[in-house]
């Protein structure tokens, strides 16, 4: 097994020296050092790594856990080992992490810390109140443990300044936390964070004291005072974050901080008494540091989110096919890892793996397949009995690549489709016509901007029993049209059936912000039934415009989609949360089957994933207006639950959680939602009004703050 040996350093390269010194003896051929310099204000380390003969990685963001991150991204090894640099390490160090490795089914290894000098009456004081050594015998800790401190802060388990983990562990608990440690305002805590994660994972730690190093202690007074200060912070920053981000473990929160007051009190009074080392002084700064621990925390959550969101690495899609094979997966350099587990029918999970190293085996996917298949509620059925025929209708606006990809999809499938109708909204057909013909698709035009209105016109020209919408920016499923029939086949009562949208790329770091921060267009991998007019809240569950179908009598019932919602409109979306809704207030059944995969391409272009967000906004809040002015109370509550519950429920989250989802992200969609209804209105009375059994269909406003690019789709 390689390890990868990852020293973490900053602006002290007489430690870094002496570590490298006693590291490098140890090296073999199954192993590495990499050094990573967390925002050096010189070179000096870069020269010392490259003078030892080992990897060096700068990384211009300040903070501890930033560089261990840095440094897992570019590790080798399965086994990626963790030294300070101000640990000696001894003479057998690396044998013993070995060893360990081989004997034990662990996780996670920690060694013993004891210091390398207690000369000092302040390394003393620093020993006495925050001993790194965790004892003389060997510990076994697992995710049953019983120890009153677990597992909020498993101090026992070991400290930051010799720990290893197996890759495997950051596939499943993700990487250290960026807000914590030091160079943050937190001033520590992230190796106790990754420690507490782990355990709740399922997964094992041992501390074995074999694997031996020293730790050289500060030796001056403001030094001590800016440690204790820092570590006080730190258990306030972490009693913060559970807090905020684990409801589960919420209760236990008080209990800690109850005992930290006793403990600060207890040892004011041995000092007082004389019986204790440690100064009051030093003992008041960890106090005052609990204190601000929860105001650090937030400030270093914004800090770390900002530095996150400005070097977000690329991601590839990778596709599995369950059983998982013997295959081993390679992972482009530097790109992290999104993995979609599809089994003989469907798409059943997928996972973000953060540095996934540069292949992921199956035994891994193993691991990953084992812990995030879900179960299945529903089935809607999927024989080879011959379904009804399908009109497929592809809107598209000036995207020709785009429209290329997806007919090509649809090429094998073309003589089973009843129709191929591609609607192009504008003037120019040009390149449309071209492709239309290319691909054996019937063209229309509708010159009028609007998705709906696009929409509609395919519906006006289709003839068969089932009208599928597909976007120009998504590529089909091979068994796609096969399950889409065989589902409404098996469920006659299904009015409509909406499918499963995941990306086709995660390249661009709007591209991941939509995806991962926004929740995309992906509905779940569960197959879920929306029956009647009580199930009409929850519309914006039922799918999304990307990937959806309807019995085509039952749209032409309805008078089609609402022409003043959606792209090419003030609104801006809303179009198909809005035929969901009214659907099922008519009584209607509407299914979501994920077995019906499409892969859509998500706009890439600076700044698309905060547009995305205000659109998003801005439609759905222009759909629920639009119900409530109908005289749907439950619509009133819908609109008034999403601008005071939804948005600034998200919106806090953004400031405090560890996720992409940014405050302006969140920020963007919630001051967009207060515009939506006025635009709705605006937008239908700009347009021309159509009588119908809905009471009316208002046409597209054309005007450049209503579209969201030229062309159609997320």
């Amino acid at each position: 097994m390689l390890v990868s040996i990852v020293v973490c350093t900053r602006d002290r390269p007489t430690q870094l020296k002496h570590c490298l010194a006693l590291l490098k003896p140890q090296l073999d051929a199954d192993s590495e050092i990499l050094v990573v310099a967390s925002a050096p204000s010189t070179n000096q380390e870069q020269q010392i790594a490259e003078a030892a003969g080992v990897n060096f990685v700068l990384e211009p963001r300040s903070g501890l856990d930033v560089a261990r991150n840095a440094g897992i991204r570019q590790a080798k090894g399965d086994m990626i080992a963790f030294v300070d640099d101000d640990v000696l390490v001894t003479e057998g160090w690396l044998a013993a992490l070995r060893h360990t490795l081989a004997t034990e089914p662990a996780d996670c290894v920690t060694g013993r810390v004891l210091p390398a000098s207690l000369e000092t009456a302040v390394q003393q004081q620093f020993e006495a109140r925050f001993s790194f050594d965790r004892g003389p015998e060997p510990i076994r800790f697992t995710d049953s443990d019983k120890r009153s401190w677990f597992p909020i802060h498993p101090y026992h388990l070991g400290t930051g300044g010799n720990m290893a983990f197996r890759r495997h562990v950051f596939d499943q608990v993700g990487l250290f936390d960026e807000a914590l440690d030091a160079g943050t305002p937190t001033g520590g805590g992230g190796d106790l964070d990754m420690f507490r994660r782990l355990l709740l994972g399922g997964f094992t730690a041992v501390y074995q004291p074999d694997l031996l190093v020293y730790h050289q202690h500060r030796t001056t007074a403001a030094a001590a005072r800016q440690q204790f200060y820092a570590y006080g912070k730190a258990f306030g920053a972490l009693m913060t974050k559970i807090w905020l981000e684990e409801p589960s473990l919420k209760q236990q929160v008080p209990r800690l901080l109850q005992q930290q007051a006793v403990l600060l009190l207890r040892l004011m009074g041995q000092r007082l008494a004389g019986r204790s080392i440690i100064s009051l002084p030093l003992i008041l700064r960890e106090a005052w540091g609990n204190v601000t621990g929860p105001f650090a925390y937030l400030q270093a959550r914004h800090r770390a989110k900002s530095g996150q969101l400005a070097n977000l690495p690329p991601v590839q899609v990778v596709p599995v096919h369950l059983p998982v094979t013997d295959t081993t997966i390679s992972i482009r350099d530097a790109q992290d890892a999104w993995v979609v587990f599809q089994d003989e029918r469907c798409v059943v999970s997928s996972h973000y793996l953060a540095a996934p190293g540069a292949t992921i085996s199956a035994e891994r996917l193993h691991k990953l397949a084992a812990a995030h298949a879900p179960g299945r509620n529903v089935d809607f059925g999927h024989s080879a009995a011959a379904g009804p025929g399908v009109a497929v209708v592809i809107c598209t606006r000036h995207r020709p690549e785009a429209l290329r990809r997806c007919l090509q999809s649809l090429a094998p499938l073309r003589r089973e489709l009843a129709q191929l109708i591609v609607v192009e909204n504008s003037h120019d057909v040009g390149q449309t016509a071209v492709l239309a013909k290319q691909f054996e698709a019937q063209l229309e035009v509708e010159p009028e901007p609007g998705l709906c209105r696009a929409r509609n016109r395919g519906l006006a020209a289709a003839r068969a029993e089932v009208v599928a919408y597909l976007d120009d920016d998504v590529v089909v499923d091979a068994n796609w049209l096969a399950r889409l029939t065989a589902v409404y086949q098996q469920n006659p009562q299904a009015s409509g059936v909406m499918g499963l949208v995941l990306p086709r790329e995660l390249e661009t770091a709007d591209q991941q912000l939509f995806e991962r921060a926004l929740g995309g267009l992906n509905r779940g991998y569960l197959p879920r039934l929306f029956n009647g007019r009580k199930a009409r809240t929850l519309a914006p569950q039922v799918g999304v415009g990307a990937n959806m179908s309807f019995r085509r009598h039952l749209l032409q019932q309805m008078g089609g989609f609402d022409e003043a919602l959606d792209p090419g409109t003030l609104a801006q979306a809303g179009g198909d949360i809005d035929m969901f809704y009214q659907l099922l207030k008519a009584n209607h059944t509407l299914l979501y089957d994920p077995s019906l995969l499409v892969w859509h391409t998500h706009r890439c272009g600076l700044g698309a994933a905060r547009q995305m967000s205000a659109a998003y906004g801005r439609g759905t809040a222009a759909a629920y207006a639009k119900w409530a002015a109908q005289g749907d109370w439950a619509a009133v509550r819908m609109l008034l639950g999403y601008w005071l519950r939804y948005h600034p429920a998200r919106l806090w989250a953004a400031f405090c959680r560890d996720d992409l989802l940014s405050p302006a992200l969140a920020w963007a969609g919630w001051r967009a939602s207060w515009r939506g209804p006025g635009a709705y209105f605006a937008g239908r009375r700009a347009g021309q009004v159509l009588g119908t059994e809905r009471g009316f269909q208002a046409a597209a406003v054309s005007s450049p703050a209503a579209s969201l690019g030229d062309g159609y789709g997320g």
